[in-house]
């Protein structure tokens, strides 16, 4: 007996429920939805919600139940029909994608129920997948397999992929303030004239975004595009692009009402464009002002009114102020080895000030820039938490310690120089009262040591930031360091005693006094006369003034900022010495961002050494020299400048030296380099001549590895022509 909607019969027994026709779809599954069981009574109104219930699963295309009557009561059976399942999904022809980034584009899945009208929708996906990624002939076929015993379907779509299609040309139609060059730097649809770049529609709207944002930042902002028209050839290769502007009228900044104390924190002003870009920077100078003068909970609004007849935004300013916020507590956490004093010193905020978010962001670049040649933290960041009061708040730094210690090694080599190799020994944050770890302190140990076919170095150097818990560095250098020249040995044994003291956040000034022990030997037989003098062994003693202002952002991997120094240093008999004579010596090396994480980095130096009492003249080993990898890349080391007779290098008395290197990213650890260098040393300020200048070309990759910083260069000198390379590398321990 067929039962397919209303079973009237009642008041007899089931004996059996049963389930037919179900393959995928356990029968546990199907007998735990209904209601009807084994042993009740039948209920047709029971059957009728249970057909209802099976219905609500999904799974089927078809319920029925059958009713077998017996002598002592009646069979049901649940008769199923199930939907078909997608077994497997593949693809043919396709080359420009996998198969697993085409499944990405489909709603329809494996193990899934099968869709009829998701499969002609799922055609139409990757259809639109690939046009956005410049095939513009491409075609989408789909074939099934069914498996009628399993209830499974397998799905196949066939791709015709064509020819992805390349920007052939970009134009723009209806601009006239912004020029098309203007407009092109800010999109991504352009020619390239390195590579075909393939047309992709996602692209070209966002690059419509672009756009409009460019006018509207240009005080347009009622620009709309009308249409974006892609024409491809023939052959569906090339896509010629051409957008469509209506630019309307400009929009200046009408009245700006805001408080005086605050108008002169906006660049946005009555009478120049009007830029949303703008205002939204000018807005959040407004909270930087107001952040750093302690009003936390400040809120700034900017409501804009349009003038339409006069082509005008007024600008007025809503400013809530609220109440001040002070510092009432200043925690510090992930120190695991370093003091808290040490991290504490460069806290330029302190508990009981007005909450300033400038100076907390500055204490972060400080602390952030401790160490010499490796940050004391790999991270530094901060939070502001809750104080006891509404108007108290507690600043949070937090830290992740770094490896302090660096060995490096390094070396170079030319068809004209011998191979020289160094190792150097560093340990940052160093304690030397902390027994037994020495660490933590602050403190900086520097050994190094250099040997060569024709040089020899040694040296041993300690610093101390702090002296006495103020911000007065201090520290010496002990150094012995051998040179074999061509017509001499060069053999200086010495040290430094050194003071600093910081002058503010940016600024400092140092004095050094140096005494060290020249000596001038093993002189060759044609040996110039001017070296042939200095034979034997000369001390220099001298004292030295240095200030210097370094407003670098990050002293590691500098981006913006840069680091200055005007030194003088004065030697003479006074100070128990052989010699006289005054050095001054400046620097400037200068970070600026250009485009997508590179920088250009620009370096200068200038130097003047004269005689200084009874002296006639300088010793040639106190003359400025220039070439090699530290100053005019591609030429030996020291070989430009003034020469004697035999050519060996004697120095100047006047340097000047510039250098320029664009950095550019190129993976996360890899940078590479293109440099410019250019410089010359004369005997004297009477020849001092710009014009009369060595210049030197070339690139370089910069590494950060598991061992350090690894720095390679190939400079090319262009006046001798000819080139060398110089490396150096080092590792964390």
């Amino acid at each position: 007996m067929l039962l397919p909607a209303v079973i009237t019969a009642q008041d007899q027994k089931i004996l059996s429920v049963k389930v037919r026709g179900n393959v995928r779809v356990p029968t546990s599954i199907i007998l735990g939805k209904i209601k009807t069981q084994e042993g009740q009574e039948f209920s047709s109104q029971v059957v009728q919600e249970d057909v209802r219930t099976l219905w609500q699963m999904e799974d089927f295309t078809d319920i029925k139940v059958e009713k077998n009557e017996k002598a002592d009561g009646i069979e049901l059976i649940f008769r199923v029909s199930e939907k078909y399942a997608i077994s497997k999904i593949t693809f043919a022809g396709n080359r420009a994608f996998r198969d697993k980034t085409l499944k990405k584009q489909l709603d329809s899945s494996e193990g899934n129920l099968f869709d009829r009208k998701k499969l002609k929708e799922d055609e139409g996906k990757i259809i639109s997948f690939y046009r956005e990624a410049g095939f513009a002939k491409i075609g989408v076929s789909s074939e099934i397999d069914e498996k009628e015993e399993k209830r499974e379907v397998s799905m196949t779509f066939r791709i015709d992929e064509g020819t992805a299609a390349w920007v052939a040309k970009f134009s723009v139609e209806g601009n006239k303030v912004l020029s098309d060059r203007k407009i092109r730097k800010q999109i991504k649809t352009r020619p390239s004239l390195f590579r075909r770049k393939l047309f992709r529609e996602d692209t070209l709207n966002e690059d419509k975004q672009r756009i409009l944002s460019l006018y509207r930042n240009h005080g347009y902002i009622k620009a709309t595009i009308s249409d974006a028209e892609v024409v491809y050839d023939k052959k569906g290769k090339k896509a010629y692009v051409t957008i469509y502007i209506d630019e309307g009228p400009e929009y200046t900044v009408g009245v700006v009402k805001l408080k005086d104390e605050l108008k002169k924190e906006i660049k946005l002003r009555e009478g120049l464009p009007f830029s949303p870009e703008e205002l939204r920077k000018d807005i959040g100078r407004v909270y930087d002002y107001l952040y750093a003068r302690g009003y936390v909970y400040a809120s700034v609004n900017a409501a804009k009114r349009i003038d339409e007849e006069k082509k005008k935004v007024d600008l007025t300013y809503v400013v809530d102020e609220k109440d001040v916020v002070y510092i009432e507590e200043i925690k510090i956490s992930g120190n695991q080895r370093t003091k808290d004093k040490i991290i504490r010193r460069e806290i330029l905020i302190k508990p009981g000030d007005r909450f300033d978010l400038n100076k907390i962001r500055s204490s972060q670049r400080k602390i952030s820039n401790l160490g010499t040649r490796q940050p004391f933290f790999e991270k530094v960041t901060f939070d502001i938490q809750e104080g006891s009061a509404p108007d108290k708040k507690n600043l949070h730094f937090k830290v992740t310690e770094g490896k302090t210690g660096t060995v490096l090694f390094g070396g170079g080599y030319s068809s004209r120089e011998e191979f020289i190799g160094f190792i150097e020994v560093d340990i940052e944050n160093f304690d030397i009262g902390n027994v037994p770890t020495f660490g933590g302190g602050g403190q900086s140990i520097s050994v190094y040591a250099e040997t060569g076919t024709e040089s020899e170095s040694y040296s041993f150097s300690f610093t101390e930031p702090w002296l006495f818990d103020i911000p007065l560095s201090s520290g010496f250098d002990i150094y012995d360091r051998l040179w074999e020249w061509d017509d001499y040995d060069e053999d200086r044994t010495g040290g430094r005693l050194r003071l600093g003291y910081a002058l503010g956040e940016f600024n400092s000034i140092h004095t050094r006094y140096k005494h060290e022990d020249v000596d001038i030997s093993d002189l060759s037989e044609d040996a110039s006369e001017e070296i042939a003098n200095e034979e034997g062994t000369n001390t220099i003693s001298s004292l030295s003034l240095i200030f210097s202002r370094d407003t670098r952002d990050n002293v590691f991997d500098p981006k913006h900022g840069g680091k200055s120094s005007i030194s003088t240093e004065l030697a003479g008999s006074f100070l128990s010495g052989d010699t006289n004579f005054t050095k001054y010596i400046g620097k400037t090396s200068w970070f600026f961002p250009v485009w997508k994480n590179t920088s250009i980095n620009l370096r200068m130096q200038l130097g003047l050494v004269q005689e200084f009492g009874d002296s006639e003249y300088v010793p040639f080993y106190e003359r400025f020299y220039i070439g090699g990898a530290d100053s005019i890349r591609g030429y030996p080391y020291r070989d430009i400048g003034p020469k004697d007779e035999n050519d060996e290098p004697i120095g100047g008395g006047v340097k000047a030296q510039a250098n320029i290197e664009y950095i550019i990213p190129i993976v996360k650890e890899l940078k590479g380099a293109v440099f410019f260098d250019t410089g010359n040393v004369w005997s004297s300020t009477d020849e001092f001549d710009l014009a009369d200048l060595y210049s030197g070309v070339g690139v370089g990759i910069r590494l950060t590895t598991p061992m350090g910083p690894l720095r390679l260069d190939y400079g090319y000198g262009i006046d001798i022509g000819e080139g060398r390379i110089h490396f150096t590398i080092g590792w964390p321990y």
